[in-house]
């Protein structure tokens, strides 16, 4: 009897710990928060050329759960700009002012993040995402070498939402 009621006890503090617990109330909109960059520099094994990849870090809310995309999504063709949920702006230092690199390109401009949740389960969710960037030392340089630079990201949800705009610190990059 002691041991059934020791069970049953244990039962109603675990069901009292999870009525507890509240769904937190986001958004649909997504929203992000600066959280990270990093950069390591790389030998390409195949060219034996240095290549510099940065980790940009984001922290994310969203209401609905819409956030990313799988391969089957459409549109399915990448040269469609609703074909992509990651935007990047990337900034050059020049003297006081940053100002947005002439050939957006150069430093990646957009991606695409899979999807974050499973089964399409809506509901909130938060965490964070993190993109690697490569950006190979190649003649030209997209950027001077020891440039100063960072980056404006912004992301959308599979309703077409975009959220918030994020600034990066600055970091260096093409150090050599």
């Amino acid at each position: 009897m002691k041991k059934l009621f020791l069970v049953g006890l244990s039962g109603l503090m675990l069901l009292g710990l999870t009525t507890c617990y509240e769904k937190p109330d986001f958004p649909t909109v997504p929203s992000i928060r600066f959280a990270s960059i990093s950069k390591v520099t790389e030998v390409d094994p195949l060219t034996t050329g240095l290549t510099d990849i940065v980790t940009i870090g984001i922290d994310f809310q969203d209401g609905d759960g819409d956030l990313g995309l799988s391969d089957t999504d459409p549109p399915t063709d990448d040269t469609e700009d609703l074909y992509y949920n990651y935007f990047i702006t990337a900034f050059i230092q020049e003297g006081d002012d940053f100002v947005p690199i002439a050939d957006p390109t150069a430093l990646g401009n957009r991606g695409r993040f899979t999807r974050l949740t499973e089964n399409n389960q809506a509901g909130p969710i938060e965490g964070t995402l993190n993109r690697e960037i490569e950006y190979p030392y190649l003649v030209p340089l997209p950027v001077p070498p020891n440039s100063l630079v960072r980056f404006e990201v912004q992301i959308r949800d599979r309703a077409l939402n975009l959220s918030n705009v994020v600034v990066t610190d600055t970091i260096r990059i093409f150090t050599e």
